[in-house]
């Protein structure tokens, strides 16, 4: 437990390039974006 609480607080420190996936926070942020649109683009 203490190994991974060391490697995500230096993670942190080092910010978004320290991450597995660079692209991840992004997908997280324009989800959220995406839930408070009034219009959807496609119906199903």
């Amino acid at each position: 437990m203490d190994r991974v609480a060391e490697r995500a607080a230096a993670a942190a420190r080092q910010g978004v390039d320290a991450l597995p996936a660079a692209s991840a926070p992004l997908l997280d942020l324009t989800a959220e974006q995406h839930a408070a649109w009034p219009v959807r683009l496609f119906a199903s």
